[in-house]
């Protein structure tokens, strides 16, 4: 129910937002004659960058109400983690990401990106997203990146999407994609098509774990923009990990191949935008002690986690599932944002799939300010619900209401 005093919150947090400054009125400049700063642009004056960095700055900070769950089990499963799931309403800042940027020459750049991550109420993880340098090669169009990259899926869907204030891109929210790895990648823009091919080679486990064994992951992506439609994007991409950790847990040694496949399409107009991606993974282990790792591979993962093993003794898990997403402008401030996400972890495993759904709109403050006011449901399967018997999960049905922020300067 949206009651008073979510409207009242929203409200006075837009109020607050629309009187920040716009990005050009972060930017600095300097007078060509004389070199002195100023905080406007004139004439003979230029954009000024110390020590030649471009510095950004990205928040997403969020007001969220937890309503009602549904489907609320008894027992004690269930009560032991009712003081996060009740209802109850909260500010908070999810992400906040310092990005600075240093060219070189007009060949060669670095890169350095902090993020801190919201991992609680009050309790916030700093860790370093990218740091890296690239180096290009212009007579065969192509880019060589070294050190912790980005990955070739998650940013480039990102981009095109462009509402990351909504919430990770579909194949990232699931966890079996990443943004970023340590490693090295090879960058191509072919000049007689329309292609472009990015691949990446890297340890394989992700930013948050550390590399002890000798397995190493190859993630790929090839991109057509279609010439003869204006703005359509199909790309197709996966990874191939042998040999390695399971993502998400400790470094035990315990040889995993883990196959993901990814299909987007992206077709972006001035007044709106549409999206879809397909994503099919296979995990597969040496034992089915292994298997029950894979599946519950991460406490923050409650896809995953809350496939109940019981009785099935498996040693590969396939899953599939698709996402789709719009956007339509109404006018230059206002927009309407929707998307569903659905998908089966482990299709061997009967009725433990699940469906998520967020709607809202979108107000524009100004060029750098995007406020959202989103409602989200998450609609699991009963297979992979407590009330089943899976009292190690947490597969509850979850709805709320959000009013989320993207600021950046």
């Amino acid at each position: 129910m949206l009651d008073g005093r979510f409207m009242a919150k929203g409200l006075a947090l837009a109020v607050c937002l629309s009187l920040l400054p716009t990005q050009a009125d972060a930017k600095l400049f300097k007078d060509k004659a004389t070199g002195m700063i100023y905080a406007t642009a004139g004439e003979n004056r230029e954009e000024y960058k110390p020590w030649g960095l471009d510095i950004g700055f990205q928040f997403f900070v969020q007001y969220r109400t937890e309503l009602e769950d549904r489907n609320q089990p008894a027992g004690t499963a269930y009560a032991a983690k009712n003081t996060t799931t009740s209802p109850y309403d909260v500010f908070e800042a999810t992400r906040t990401i310092m990005d600075i940027k240093k060219s070189f020459t007009n060949t060669s750049r670095a890169r350095f990106v902090l993020d801190s991550r919201n991992t609680a109420v009050g309790n916030y993880d700093l860790f370093v997203r990218h740091v890296y340098g690239e180096q290009d090669f212009p007579s065969i169009n192509s880019t060589f990146l070294f050190g912790e990259i980005p990955m070739p899926v998650i940013p480039h869907s990102d981009g095109l999407w462009g509402y990351r204030v909504q919430g990770t891109i579909f194949s990232e929210r699931e966890q079996y994609f990443t943004s970023g790895d340590w490693g090295i990648g090879w960058r191509t823009k072919f000049s007689f098509l329309p292609l472009d091919w990015y691949t990446t080679f890297t340890n394989g486990e992700g930013r948050t774990t550390a590399e002890v064994n000798s397995g190493k992951a190859i993630e790929s992506r090839l991109t057509w923009k279609v010439e003869q439609v204006e703005g359509l994007s199909i790309s197709a991409g996966g990874s191939y990990l042998s040999g390695g950790n399971i993502v998400g847990t400790a470094n035990t040694g315990v040889g995993v191949r883990q196959v993901r496949a990814v299909g987007d399409v992206f077709y972006v107009r001035p007044k709106w935008r549409i999206g879809g991606t397909y994503l099919w993974t296979s995990d597969e282990a040496n034992s089915w002690a292994n298997s029950v790792s894979i599946i519950g591979n991460s406490t923050a993962n409650m896809n995953r986690q809350s496939i109940p093993l019981t009785g099935y003794s498996i040693t590969k898990i396939q899953g599939q599932g698709f996402s789709l997403m719009g956007v339509v402008d109404l006018s230059s401030r206002w927009s309407v944002i929707g998307r569903w996400d659905t998908f089966d972890p482990a299709e061997n495993v009967p009725d433990n799939s699940h469906d998520r759904f967020m709607v809202g709109p979108v107000y524009r403050v100004n060029d750098n300010i995007k406020v959202l006011a989103n409602y989200e449901s998450l609609d699991f399967n009963p297979g992979a619900e407590i009330a089943s018997g899976n009292i190690t999960g947490n597969a509850y049905d979850q709805s709320r209401l959000l009013v989320q922020t993207e600021i950046k300067f």
